[in-house]
Formats: structure tokens, C-alpha cells, sequence
């Protein structure tokens, strides 16, 4: 989450390119950096600055909850599958 040249993230526990698995998101560790200052994100400031980098957190979840991405889903391949998902024509015939 960007604002006013501060940046909070979190990687969610596995590799981008990895498929499959996941975390549960209240193990996740967030990061903060002030990309004004130090725009090759070098130093984590979560542990110095928790008020800034929850006023980052707290945008983030106002954001996902302003659209509609909330609760949270790390699946990924499985999103995937059609058949795990509510289907109005899934067993009709005609």
C-alpha cells in the first residue's frame, strides 16, 4: 500500500512463482519503507514506525473492503479450477 512516499507490503509466505500452499495471513510480517527517502527499499522502518505503517495497513484493508476483495483468498491454482466455483448451469441438462 503507497501513500505520501511510504510503502507497506507483505510477501504472504511463498514465492510469487510458487502455484500452490499458502500461509495464514495473520502470520504474514509487514514491511515499511519511506521511498521519499529510500527509494531502493533498504531499510525496514515497521519496527520503528508501527503508528505510520499501521495507518498503511488500515488503507490497505479500507481499500479491499471498498472493492469487494475482502475476505482475503491466497488460493491460486485452485481459483482456477471452474468446477470448485458456484455455477448456475453446473448439473442441468437443458
Amino acid at each position: 500500500m503507497y501513500s505520501h512516499g511510504w510503502i507497506a507490503s507483505c510477501r504472504h509466505g511463498r514465492l510469487p512463482w510458487e502455484l500452490s500452499g499458502g500461509t495464514n495471513f495473520a502470520d504474514d510480517t509487514w514491511e515499511l519503507y519511506n521511498i521519499a527517502e529510500d527509494f531502493s527499499q533498504a531499510v525496514d522502518l515497521a519496527k520503528a514506525e508501527p503508528e505510520k505503517l499501521r495507518e498503511l495497513q488500515d488503507l490497505f484493508f479500507a481499500d479491499a473492503a471498498k472493492y469487494n476483495v475482502l475476505p482475503l483468498d491466497d488460493r491460486f491454482a485452485e481459483r482456477m479450477d471452474t468446477t470448485l466455483r458456484p455455477s448456475y448451469f453446473a448439473g442441468r441438462r437443458t
